[in-house]
């Protein structure tokens, strides 16, 4: 390998994708294959999205030297791309089976993520960072899931570190600032984004997190925003906390408001307004993110390059989010004439792990699936003991409901469970969790 080929690497790490592949391409021009040059050349097509000669040339490289564990990486990033993700899988475990790097297992765990894999993406991510301790996309994805898992002060703490590392890591400076933003602390979130805009203007450009940590600065939606209580930040233990008192408060009021035991009395009017303020205030924050949001890309318009045509039809994004909340009221009074219906409701909430879990591993050969018929099983108990409550004296209904939630209170284990039990049959899980 020639000046051609470190010339083509040097323009590589600077991202002149274009260049680079035109430099690699000449490589093999001038010389006898190389299979490190076609697995470069590969990884530069994969950053130019043109993916059917980037499997060319990996199928190359891999055909030359089938024990290179390069070429095996970038293929899962062709493999991922067309969303084959057991096959994705397949090729980085070769690669890290052939020679384990940092770079191999952070990108198992940035797969493992995609497909809602956790309990599988943070068992690569701590391998990678065994192997590596300040490598910093690995310390953000770490951060990243468990920010979705609602541990938000480990995640600050990860996104700070990452930045301490490497103060011009254009990635870390968005997810700190990010971090800032659901913590309501918009002042600091504002400073952190624009930063990150200024060293990556092409992928860490979020225009959306500016301008509502913008429009958060302005009082009087500086002072809402403390007041608001955002349950999707919340883990999934404090989510069915929340869940499974609200069940046993619709379970006590309803032989008094539910229409179905006949009854009716001046406690209901009182009740159904309860349930309307209840739901309002948790899905206050939709509404209030929208406003400030549309407050700050008017405040900053002309920093988005924004033409002031746009601003005249901009409050119709408010008519979606209104009719998505007059459903939600509606929902809210239904539940509050028929408690057994709020019951359900809240058991859905607490058995929500299961759906999302099979919404996010997508294709029927996938083991995320077996989610779905656990989540008809567990439902059909919750509604079958959900109806049963609102008899008088059902003793049954109210034992099948408690058996409910204490299943439901280890939903989130039992779905990432199951879509890594593939993974946990393997060997590589076996020596990641040593």
């Amino acid at each position: 390998m020639g000046s051609l080929f470190e010339r083509g690497k040097v323009l590589f790490e600077l991202k002149r994708y274009d260049l680079a592949a035109s430099e690699f391409v000449s490589e093999l021009g001038d010389g006898p294959s190389q299979p490190l040059v076609f697995a470069m050349l590969a990884a530069t097509q994969v950053n130019l999205k043109r993916f059917a000669d980037a499997e060319k040339s990996v199928r190359s490289a891999i055909a030359l030297a089938p024990d290179f564990a390069y070429p095996h990486y970038v293929r899962s990033f062709i493999l991922q791309h067309r969303r084959r993700w057991r096959e994705a899988e397949d090729a980085v475990r070769e690669a890290i089976r052939l020679e384990p790097q940092c770079d191999f297992f952070h990108q198992l765990a940035a797969i493992a993520a995609s497909r809602n894999k956790t309990s599988e993406a943070l068992s690569a991510v701590d391998h990678a960072l065994q192997l590596n301790p300040l490598h910093n996309p690995s310390i953000l994805l770490k951060g990243n899931l468990l920010a979705r898992a609602g541990q938000l002060r480990e995640a600050h703490a990860l996104f700070q570190t990452a930045i301490s590392n490497n103060p011009e890591d254009a990635a870390a400076q968005h997810a700190l600032g990010s971090s800032h933003l659901q913590s309501g602390n918009a002042s600091q979130a504002l400073d952190l984004l624009r930063e990150a805009r200024r060293l990556d203007p092409v992928t860490a450009n979020d225009s959306a997190a500016i301008a509502l940590a913008y429009g958060y600065m302005i009082w009087p939606l500086r002072w809402l925003n403390v007041c608001t209580v955002r349950i999707w930040q919340w883990s999934h233990k404090q989510r069915w906390a929340l869940f499974a008192t609200s069940a046993a408060a619709f379970a006590l009021v309803g032989r008094e408001v539910g229409l179905s035991s006949g009854r009716k009395s001046d406690f209901v009017d009182y009740w159904v307004w309860f349930c309307i303020v209840a739901v309002s205030f948790f899905v206050f924050p939709i509404m209030l993110d929208r406003a400030a949001n549309l407050l700050g890309t008017s405040l900053l318009r002309r920093e988005f390059s924004i033409p002031w045509r746009w601003m005249i039809l901009s409050p119709l994004l408010f008519f979606r989010s209104a009719w998505s909340y007059a459903s939600i009221l509606t929902g809210a009074i239904l539940i509050g004439i028929e408690p057994t219906l709020g019951i359900i409701a809240c058991q859905f909430g607490a058995a929500f792990p299961l759906l999302a879990a099979s919404a996010k591993t997508g294709t029927g050969r996938e083991m995320g699936l077996l989610c779905l018929p656990v989540l008809v099983l567990l439902m059909a108990l919750g509604c079958y003991s959900a109806v049963l409550t609102n008899f008088q004296g059902s003793f049954i209904g109210v034992a099948l409901l408690v058996v409910f939630f204490l299943i439901t209170l280890f939903c989130d284990t039992i779905a990432d469970r199951i879509v890594s039990w593939r993974f946990r049959r393997s060997s590589l899980y076996i020596d990641a969790s040593r």
